[in-house]
């Protein structure tokens, strides 16, 4: 009898802002806290569940990210989103893409001194919704396109910014963006896995 075919792996990545009185890091002494971390244990009891891990934006310590725990390999893990008009034309669409892919290749490969590399990138498209709403759109729309990316630090990626790959290959893809989606600028995570 064959094996089942294997399901594909889907990442959720989920961003939202706690009241600055919630502290789950303090444990029992914070109640808020503790119930936010209830809620995050609760999900590891669901069929399915595979691991998954929080943690706050270093930029803002309210925002936090809940993941797969698979982005705990990373120092930090940073997440930058791309906003495009929503009625960019197919052509423009495939250059937009090819453009990030050789962004995110150089980073990956080309980067001097090799230790300011990233050392993971994922990308992919926000699905839910399809659209943003954005004034700057011709359409009044935005596509928004997610990379996550690990760092050594969040020093390594300011080092890699710095760089003449770095200045070169971002400036065809800023070709195409609009300002960032409201709450979703990029935003440098240290997550921590959530367990009992």
């Amino acid at each position: 009898m064959a094996a089942p075919p294997r399901s594909p792996t889907f990442t959720e990545f989920i961003v939202f802002r706690l009241k600055p009185s919630v502290k789950p890091e303090e444990g029992e002494s914070n109640r808020e806290g503790e119930q936010l971390l209830d809620l995050f244990r609760e999900t590891m009891l669901q069929s399915g569940h595979l691991g998954s891990a929080w943690g706050r934006a270093l930029e803002d310590e309210n925002v936090v990210i809940w993941v797969i725990d698979t982005l705990t390999t990373n120092p930090i893990t940073e997440f930058v989103t791309f906003a495009a008009p929503s009625d960019i034309s197919p052509d423009q669409h495939k250059q937009f893409n090819n453009d990030q892919a050789a962004f995110r290749d150089a980073l990956l490969t080309k980067i001097t001194p090799e230790s300011a590399r990233p050392v993971t990138w994922a990308r992919g498209q926000v699905e839910r919704p399809t659209a943003f709403e954005h004034q700057d759109s011709p359409s009044g729309k935005a596509l928004v396109y997610v990379n996550v990316v690990g760092w050594k630090s969040r020093e390594h990626h300011m080092q890699a910014r710095d760089t003449k790959v770095f200045a070169e290959t971002i400036e065809p893809v800023r070709k195409h963006l609009l300002t960032p989606v409201k709450g979703l600028e990029m935003k440098h995570v240290k997550f921590q896995k959530i367990g009992f």
